[in-house]
């Protein structure tokens, strides 16, 4: 029983520690999307100009 018991404390450690992981990863995902958008001086900056097909094209 002892065993059991110590082994239900050891895999809600490991349940807790998962749910902190989530949330300090939903938190930093929230700053990231709150921030404004870096500033990338060169326009043909290869992210930039993959997903952001707006009507002036840097390309050419």
């Amino acid at each position: 029983m002892a065993e059991r018991k110590d082994l239900q404390t050891h895999a809600r450690t490991i349940r807790d520690r998962h749910t902190d992981e989530r949330q300090h990863l939903a938190k930093t995902i929230a700053t990231y999307l709150k921030r404004p958008k870096p500033d990338i001086s060169s326009p043909d900056h290869p992210s930039r100009r993959r997903n952001r097909p707006s009507g002036l094209s840097f390309d050419r």
